[in-house]
């Protein structure tokens, strides 16, 4: 199956859960981080920061990740989404700053 076809079925699938649900609970979340690792879908990093602007995805369930999570976004290359949240007011800019110097020491 094309990649696209699959970002297209992942970004329905979890969609669907999240309104069938009304909220990103724990499991669903780390379902979400676990394909997002695998695949790199940016379908994934809309859903998340879409839930994180409207209160669907609580601070909480993000720190809760963990830095490790954090770490991991950064070297799939998902700083356009780390820059958006940082625009959109989703994340502080000293959140974005720790997950730099954090991305930089591991590396």
């Amino acid at each position: 199956m094309h990649p696209h076809v699959k970002e297209h079925i992942a970004f329905a699938y979890f969609s669907g859960k999240i309104a069938e649900q009304g909220q990103v609970d724990k499991s669903l979340f780390n379902e979400m981080l676990l394909e997002y690792k695998a695949n790199g879908f940016t379908g994934l990093e809309s859903i998340l920061i879409t839930e994180m602007k409207k209160d669907g995805l609580s601070l909480a369930q993000v720190i809760e990740a963990g830095r490790d999570q954090v770490v991991n976004l950064l070297y799939l290359r998902a700083y356009q989404a780390l820059d958006f949240a940082l625009v959109q007011g989703a994340i502080s800019e000293s959140t974005m700053i720790y997950g730099l110097l954090i991305c930089k020491k591991t590396r």
